[in-house]
């Protein structure tokens, strides 16, 4: 099983074990090393405070206690996802709706684009994004990378530029 595949599954398994507590389970890395690092992505309303990763560590102990498809042996990490993460699951646009983003692009007849805006979530195959009163879509198979800012980053780069 690769690393992305197991991620995969522990994502879809584990999700109501993590739901239970309280908090959103956003993603799952899975990093092979002697023990396997599973690294599980949560976020609350408000944030993902330090008693929201004790709370779901220890209920994923649990889980993978028991879940036969778990790693021989493997370490848990239980983190938020941070003031700039990248997004990387399409639910992730939906879930950070609202939040200020960074997103590069390649549109057709105009090349790599970069995008600083309010994040409106996915309409069908498309990005929405609100940059400067102006609501722009960007189809998501275009998207190439794209960040939570911090706010105080918002003016720190154009909007819609061209590269």
């Amino acid at each position: 099983m690769t690393a992305r595949s197991l991620a995969d599954e522990l994502l879809e398994h584990a999700r109501e074990t993590v739901e239970k507590e309280g908090v959103a389970l956003l993603d799952v890395e899975v990093a092979p090393r002697p023990r396997t690092l599973l690294r599980f992505v949560i976020d609350g309303e408000g944030g993902a405070t330090i008693r929201d990763c004790v709370r779901v560590d220890r209920a994923l102990a649990g889980f993978l206690a028991t879940w036969e498809r778990a790693p021989e042996s493997y370490v848990i990490e239980v983190t938020s996802p941070g003031l700039d993460r990248r997004l990387r699951r399409d639910e992730e646009y939906d879930h950070f709706r609202g939040r200020l983003v960074r997103l590069h692009a390649e549109i057709e007849d105009e090349g790599a684009r970069e995008w600083v805006g309010v994040l409106g979530g996915r309409d069908g195959g498309d990005v929405i994004l609100c940059v400067e009163d102006e609501i722009v879509r960007i189809p998501k198979e275009r998207i190439r990378s794209a960040r939570l800012l911090f706010k105080k980053e918002q003016g720190k780069s154009g909007s819609g530029r061209k590269k």
